[in-house]
C-alpha cells in the first residue's frame, strides 16, 4: 500500500504523467523591453531563442505623436508570433525633434534632419555590438513623419544600411536632387514601397508618397505601391503590419541581385 502511495506521489509531482504525456505548460509571452541612449530611448524585441542564428532587423518610426508606443502596439503581436526578427522602434530624440511643440522625426527637412539620423545609425550600431544581426536585412518602415523621415535620409544617410523601406502615409515633398544619392553599387538600390489611402488620406501626404514612387522608378529601384482604400490619416494601418514583414522577408539580402 505504501509502495502505491509513493508511486502517486511522484507521478503527480513530475512534469511528465505515468502514461508518458507532457504537461500542458502556460509559456509566458516574449517581452519588448525599453533601452535607454544618449538622452532618447528605443523599445527593442530580441528573439528569445537565437541558437546562433542571424536575424534581420525591422526598424518602425513613429510619427507625430511624438513616441513610439503606436509602433510596439503594430508590431508586439507578430514579433511575438513570429520570433524571426529584431524589433526596433525608437523614440525621435526630443532635443533635436522638436518641430514647433511637436516631437517628430521630420523635424529640420532634408538638411536638417541629419542629426536624427546619426542618432538612429548609434541605436543600429548598439543592437549589432549586443546581438547576431544579419546586417545584410535590415528594415525600416516609416508612418506619416516617420515616413517623410525617411523621404528626407532614406536615399542618403542609410543607402548602404536598409535592404528595404516601407512609407506608410507619407513620403517626401522635397526634389529628387535634394533627397536622393545613387548607391556606388547599382545592385544596392534599395526596394521601396508606399501604403497610403490615395483617396482617403491628406492630399499633401498623397503627393509625398507619388515623388517617393517616382524617385524609386526614375533610379531603377524596385517600386510597390498599396492604396489601403480607407478614409483617413493613415488609416488602417496597423492592419498591413503582417503584410509588411511579409514584403521585407521577401526581398533579397542587400546588395544582391533578386533571382
Amino acid at each position: 500500500m505504501k509502495n502505491i502511495f509513493w508511486v502517486f506521489v511522484l507521478c503527480f509531482s513530475i512534469s511528465v504523467s505515468c502514461t508518458g504525456q507532457e504537461k500542458d505548460v502556460v509559456k509566458t509571452p516574449a517581452v519588448i523591453k525599453k533601452v535607454e541612449l544618449n538622452g532618447s530611448w528605443y523599445w527593442l524585441g530580441v528573439p528569445e531563442s537565437t541558437n546562433n542564428k542571424s536575424f534581420p532587423i525591422i526598424i518602425a518610426l513613429h510619427g507625430d505623436e511624438g513616441h513610439p508606443n503606436n509602433m510596439k502596439r503594430f508590431w508586439e503581436g507578430l514579433w511575438q508570433k513570429k520570433q524571426d526578427f529584431i524589433f526596433i522602434a525608437p523614440e525621435c530624440p526630443r532635443g533635436i525633434c522638436n518641430k514647433g511643440g511637436v516631437n517628430t522625426w521630420s523635424n529640420g527637412g532634408h538638411n536638417g534632419s541629419k542629426p536624427q539620423g546619426l542618432w538612429l545609425k548609434q541605436v543600429i550600431n548598439q543592437v549589432i555590438s549586443k546581438y547576431t544581426v544579419d546586417e545584410k536585412r535590415i528594415y525600416a518602415a516609416g508612418y506619416s513623419g516617420g515616413s517623410i523621415f525617411l523621404g528626407y535620409q532614406g536615399f542618403k544617410m542609410f543607402q548602404d544600411t536598409f535592404a528595404g523601406i516601407q512609407w506608410f502615409c507619407g513620403g517626401v515633398n522635397e526634389t529628387e536632387e535634394q533627397v536622393y544619392q545613387a548607391p556606388e553599387n547599382p545592385d544596392c538600390k534599395v526596394p521601396g514601397r508606399l501604403i497610403i489611402s490615395k483617396n482617403g488620406d491628406h492630399s499633401f501626404l498623397v503627393t509625398a508618397a507619388d515623388r517617393i514612387s517616382e524617385i524609386l522608378k526614375n533610379n531603377g529601384h524596385q517600386n510597390d505601391y498599396l492604396d489601403t482604400g480607407c478614409q483617413g490619416h493613415c488609416c488602417d494601418a496597423h492592419k498591413y503590419t503582417e503584410n509588411a514583414y511579409d514584403w521585407f522577408m521577401a526581398l533579397p539580402p542587400k546588395c544582391e541581385k533578386k533571382k
